[in-house]
């Protein structure tokens, strides 16, 4: 059957909370929306944080390609963006107004995780940025933000992008005059881009910070 979950009046960026109305797994590319931002929040039991809790996973849609921030925990090694059986999954309206969002029966997928995790196809130019432990014998990943640059992209904060959700332990966003982010839709790099992050509840406690980039190779092009 079809599945539509309809929203009242909401404001730009603000979250939803949308349930798996079917008994299978369903990928986020296959679900309609209308004023429904393509970033997702999944809460992953399995990623690490200050206290074996968990935290939240952002999956990101393009066409049919996907990435998912930090990664790991249960998303290690599947090949599309699912949310399981009896779960739910964070949307975020893309402007101000009604919003509404469809599953439908070519949203299922085969077989079933405990949990989920994804992969990129496509050529997006993106940068990742992973925190993690660095501790003697214990490494796991708590947080993480992206990056995607395009012509297609403001720098201003609109429905492209991905607002923060804080997660129980440690955090890391990208600062933004009106808004922390986990995911921020950018325009081409220019010499003067400079991205400002925020990291709260820190512990006493070793970090490493790791960064992934995809496609962002360009003449004359250095970060620093």
């Amino acid at each position: 059957g079809i599945n539509t979950i309809g929203f009242g009046a909401l404001l730009a960026n603000q979250f939803v909370s949308v349930g798996n109305p079917f008994a299978s797994a369903i990928d986020l590319r296959a679900i309609g929306k209308t004023n429904v931002s393509d970033i997702y929040y999944v809460w992953d039991p399995k990623l690490g944080g200050s206290y074996g809790l968990g935290a939240f996973q952002k999956i990101t849609v393009s066409g049919s390609g996907f990435t998912v921030i930090p990664g790991g925990g249960s998303y290690t090694a599947v090949t599309e963006p699912r949310v399981e059986s009896g779960s739910a999954f964070m949307a975020q309206a893309f402007a101000n107004g009604v919003g509404s969002v469809i599953i439908d029966e070519d949203a299922k997928v085969a077989g079933s995780r405990e949990v989920l995790r994804g992969s990129i196809t496509g050529s997006r130019n993106l940068f990742k940025m992973i925190m993690e432990t660095d501790e003697p014998g214990m490494v796991s990943r708590l947080d993480g933000l992206m990056l995607e640059f395009g012509a297609q992209y403001s720098n201003d904060v609109n429905g492209d992008d991905g607002a923060n959700i804080a997660n129980t332990g440690e955090n890391i966003a990208i600062i933004k005059p009106t808004k922390l982010l986990s995911v921020e839709r950018h325009a081409p790099v220019v010499n003067s881009d400079t991205i400002y992050l925020k990291m709260t509840n820190p512990r006493a406690r070793s970090y490493r910070f790791v960064f992934e980039m995809e496609e962002m190779a360009q003449p004359g092009l250095q970060a620093w």
